[in-house]
């Protein structure tokens, strides 16, 4: 796996913040099931994650390898948007961001 999507960006960001279980994760992302477990089985296939069973629930954590793809994925990401965010404008509140 070389290239991220934005969903698996985030979900691999937010497992590396703590452990999640694929529930929370679909909660917390406003995505159906039917999104966001074929992609935590992507990612666990990828070896980017690793599933651990707590009582009945599986628990989601980020591997090594899925701590450097995130590092060097959140890198891109930064080189590649950073002209809009420099030229972001909140409409909310009109700070610039």
């Amino acid at each position: 796996m070389r290239e991220l999507t934005l969903l698996q960006l985030k979900v691999l960001w937010l497992i590396s913040k703590k452990k999640y279980h694929g529930y929370e994760l679909m909660e917390r992302l406003k995505v159906s099931q039917g999104t966001i477990y074929p992609l935590l089985r992507s990612l666990e296939k990828n070896r980017l994650i690793r599933s651990l069973k707590k009582d009945l629930k599986k628990e989601y954590q980020i591997t090594k390898k899925g701590g450097n793809l995130l590092k060097k994925s959140c890198e891109e990401f930064c080189e590649i948007y950073e002209d809009i965010f420099r030229e972001y404008v909140c409409k909310k509140c009109g700070v610039k961001k």
